[in-house]
């Protein structure tokens, strides 16, 4: 199978070494006040207007509705106690309190985010989870009760699409497989088989809506499957190249101590080295 690009749809990717993004920021937006003319002077020589929302927000939860409104979960240093979902009117600078909830997610007209409510658990089914979707302004509210059986069968088979926000049901012959839905019409991704080692020399294929299956010219170790973003106005989607090196990944691997717990035993407490990474690798 030849390695090509679909017409349709391009697939771009970048091989960042480091990638960066402040946690908590205001939230501010540059806007530049006049028309370059590149002819006669360089881009950098303008003049930028810098624009603060007054909020306080984290990079991820920024959804841009249009060109002159964005959508984001933020806190109102004025009143920290709470965070709310907020749209951000540009041109105005105009701040509109939208509604409770989590991180929203916005595409084309469809909205997304958590919002809480007292769910009515039982002994059987003691977990579940919550959350508003639908149209901008007419989403309903959503619940779900489950066993933890039904919780871990229910979520590997249903994922939140990140680029259209909506719930995509996972394909039979991706029940093993790193998926990654793309929009709806573009179809989905696959990245090889879970387990394989992130670094391996799987191809990556394109399954397009239409049944066409391409094969990408990129392997599984070129890029991080979870770091994609849409690009609307280039009709494009980009990927981050992986963080670390394979050799950077075997240093730290080779420098690793197991250590095992015995039941009820504390494994993390306060004055925990902060350098310290801890992770679980049996025992969930």
């Amino acid at each position: 199978m030849k390695s090509k690009l679909s017409g349709d749809i391009a697939l771009i990717f970048r091989q960042l070494k480091y990638l960066m993004f402040l946690a908590v920021l205001t939230i501010m937006l540059s806007a530049c006040d006049k028309a370059v003319d590149t002819d006669k002077k360089p881009v950098l020589s303008e003049h930028y207007d810098i624009i603060d929302s007054g909020l306080i927000s984290g990079g991820d939860s920024i959804n841009w509705m249009d060109n002159n409104r964005i959508l984001l979960r933020a806190v109102d240093p004025n009143n920290p106690s709470t965070g709310k979902i907020y749209i951000w009117e540009i041109n105005s600078n105009k701040i509109i309190e939208y509604s409770e909830g989590g991180m929203p997610c916005y595409y084309d007209g469809y909205i997304e985010y958590a919002f809480k409510v007292n769910l009515k658990l039982t002994k059987e089914k003691p977990y579940g989870t919550n959350w508003k979707e639908g149209g901008f302004k007419k989403e309903k509210l959503y619940t779900k009760i489950y066993s933890k059986t039904e919780g871990r069968k229910w979520h590997k088979n249903n994922v939140r699409n990140k680029f259209s926000c909506r719930l995509s049901k996972r394909p039979n012959e991706m029940k093993s497989h790193i998926w990654v839905p793309l929009l709806e019409e573009h179809g989905y991704l696959d990245f090889g088989m879970h387990g394989n080692s992130i670094y391996s020399d799987d191809s990556v294929f394109l399954y397009k809506k239409s049944g066409d299956i391409i094969e990408l010219p990129f392997k599984r170790k070129d890029i991080y499957a979870l770091k994609g973003q849409y690009v609307p106005f280039k009709d494009a989607y980009f990927y981050w190249g992986l963080l670390m090196t394979e050799e950077q990944t075997e240093l730290i691997n080779n420098n690793l101590v197991e250590v095992s717990f015995g039941k009820g035993e504390k494994i993390c407490k306060q004055g925990t080295f902060a350098t310290h990474v801890i992770y679980l690798t049996e025992g969930l």
